[in-house]
């Protein structure tokens, strides 16, 4: 009994992290701010949200950048990619190109090039 109100109170905690994330992954958030907003450990935030999505933080941040900006890029094919990476929450281009090429295997501009090849 007292194992499941935790599993459910963690279950609630996850949903509201990864609710959090989903809404502010354009601002430059950090797993100490997870924590802070939510008045856990770090550690105990990083453990439960690796538990739930399967991702640690960082990653499952990245993952959502990365797919943000595909959405911006099939509505907006002209932005430039600086515009894009400050969009999702990247402060540097280079960083951001770097970590769309990790999880995509291609760059952002070529991610347009194949949007266009496609039209």
């Amino acid at each position: 009994s007292i194992k499941s109100e935790r599993e459910e109170t963690d279950d609630d905690l996850a949903k509201k992290m990864i609710a959090y994330v989903n809404e502010n992954y354009y601002k430059d958030i950090y797993l100490i701010d997870l924590a802070e907003h939510f008045n856990f450990s770090s550690g105990y935030i990083s453990a439960l949200f690796k538990k739930i999505t399967n991702e640690n933080f960082k990653d499952y941040l990245n993952i959502k950048r990365v797919e943000k900006s595909k959405e911006v890029m099939r509505v907006n094919r002209h932005i430039k990619i600086k515009d894009l990476s400050t969009n999702v929450g990247c402060n540097n281009v280079n960083t951001f190109i770097r970590m769309f090429k990790n999880y995509e295997g291609i760059s952002p501009s070529e991610y347009l090039e194949t949007l266009e090849k496609n039209d």
